[in-house]
């Protein structure tokens, strides 16, 4: 091995590693067993009908492992399976499938485990991409800078060890336009070929992926306006990789007459308009709505994107401005370098000002290795004036990356629940947002020890809708609204509530769901 790697592969442990205990250590969240049971019925069954709201890919791949479980249900045999075709724009069907084959498995951490062990190497196929470019354009340094900002950063570490598809979203996204630069930079045959493959398989991991699409033309044919064609023979790869995903499948769109390939792709686009249609409940600075707010993630950014990471972000874009005329003698040149580092998380940071769904933090989780990539090749790739401002510098970069640290293992494994000292931490960050950036279920495992070590006895429990019964953690609790839809929405005795200890989660004291 070159020497000059081996730090990298320290921290990529090190990396993997955090992600491992905070997979353990934490209990299954809300959106856990329908990801699962959606990727599990399509990989038992070959039938696509509970994709659900997204394409699946990642829940393909993080229910690979549950194929080695001899004693799961079979899907098929479930009232559920036959209701599925009837409504695809509804999840009813699926969180049946979840509870009754994945929920209901004891211990279920023998399915969960697994499951986010596979999340976690995507994970680690995100920090290597994100080395690697940095690595290529300023340097190794500019690599472990990079990966660093990347390892180190609670969001990331938050959804790297959960079955979910925002931070496999970001994997695929990352890889295709990284392999797409390799292209520009030497336009080959493999390297388009490969391009192509892995911008499908972002396009069969969530439907923001989508956005690939017009970043990689608009470069393309800036770059190479002869090249047209292959750019097209690029996207058509990208068709067939997303086709394949969906075993070649050729049927009717839900609810039309229209013959087309990978028809069951049309199911997450008619999950997530009637989704966009009728709203998701939401929380931002202390008031509630249905389809959100224009500034609900530039918000999210800087309340929970660590302060470190912010400065360091903010250097590197005074140095990119600073770079007149950017070092290149043409605008291709430039592109080639900077194109598909900045226009996608450009294009997709000003999509999110027009969305409804303002549910969390994750959904900005795409832009980041971009960012930190932007970084690292920035920052170390800069000419110092001299020798004392080289040694200032590279002082400043080392604590701005303890404080990061300190500021994230202080969390761990509760990495979800990370804000930075802008919103006063995480101890307050309930007051700023809700949902999947507070309590998104992943504490019933604390709670359950929290009871046996305090002696308590059955506690009166308000948690985020759950899907599946906290008891399966040893959690003794009497439900509170809105837990299980059995609950009156107003408390009869709100001005006299029964003595005993009540648990009240973060989400649901902000109004959610």
């Amino acid at each position: 091995m070159n020497a000059s790697r081996i730090p990298a592969v320290f921290f990529l442990l090190f990396f993997w590693l955090l992600i491992l205990h905070a997979a353990g250590a934490t209990s299954m969240i809300v959106d856990e067993g329908m990801h699962l049971a959606s990727g599990y019925t399509i990989l038992r069954t070959g039938d696509y009908r509970m994709v659900e709201e997204h394409p699946p890919f990642v829940k393909l791949w993080t229910a690979l492992p549950l194929l080695f479980v001899p004693d799961l249900s079979d899907p098929r045999k479930l009232p559920a399976w036959e209701e599925a075709p009837n409504r695809p724009d509804e999840s009813l069907a699926l969180l049946s499938v979840a509870r009754e084959v994945i929920t209901s498995y004891r211990p279920v951490d023998c399915l969960i485990f697994p499951a986010r062990a596979m999340a976690g190497l995507l994970a680690l196929i995100l920090g290597a991409v994100v080395y690697r470019w940095a690595a290529d354009l300023g340097g190794k340094w500019g690599g472990l800078l990079a990966f660093l900002l990347l390892a180190l950063d609670p969001n990331i570490l938050a959804h790297s060890a959960v079955v979910g598809t925002d931070l496999g979203a970001a994997t695929m996204i990352a890889a295709s336009l990284f392999l797409f630069a390799r292209w520009l930079r030497q336009p080959t045959t493999p390297r388009l070929v490969t391009t192509g493959i892995v911008s499908g398989l972002a396009l069969g991991t969530k439907t923001s992926a989508i956005l690939i699409l017009p970043t990689v033309f608009l470069i393309g044919i800036l770059v190479y306006p002869r090249r047209w064609p292959v750019l097209l023979g690029l996207l058509g790869i990208a068709g067939l990789t997303l086709w394949a995903l969906y075993r070649f499948e050729v049927g009717c769109i839900p609810g039309t007459g229209i013959l087309c390939p990978a028809s069951s792709h049309a199911i997450p686009f008619l999950r997530l308009r009637r989704h966009m249609t009728d709203g998701h409940p939401a929380f931002l600075l202390g008031e509630n709505r249905m389809h959100g707010w224009w500034y609900y993630f530039p918000v999210a950014f800087a309340l929970k994107t660590p302060l470190p990471t912010l400065l360091f972000l903010v250097v590197a874009l005074l140095l990119l401005l600073s770079l007149r005329p950017w070092r290149f003698t043409n605008i291709a040149q430039g592109l080639r370098t900077w194109g598909p580092i900045i226009l996608f998380p450009l294009t997709y940071g000003i999509s999110t000002l027009f969305s409804p769904l303002n549910i969390g933090y994750r959904h900005l989780l795409p832009v980041l290795p971009f960012l930190f990539v932007l970084v690292g090749c920035t920052l170390c790739t800069t000419h110092h004036a001299s020798r004392f401002t080289f040694h200032a510098s590279r002082f400043t970069y080392y604590a701005l990356l303890a404080w990061l640290a300190l500021g994230t293992l202080r969390v761990a494994p509760h990495y979800l629940a990370y804000f930075n000292e802008l919103a006063g931490g995480p101890d307050h960050g309930w007051r700023y947002l809700a949902d999947s950036n507070t309590d998104w279920g992943q504490g019933y495992k604390d709670l359950a020890r929290f009871q046996q070590e305090h002696g308590m006895g059955k506690v009166y429990l308000s948690a985020f809708l759950p899907t599946y019964d906290p008891a399966i953690y040893g959690v003794v609790y009497e439900p509170l609204t809105p837990m299980w839809g059995n609950t009156p929405a107003v408390f009869p005795s709100r001005l006299n509530p029964p003595p005993g200890d009540y648990v009240i989660s973060a989400t649901t004291l902000d109004g959610i769901p």
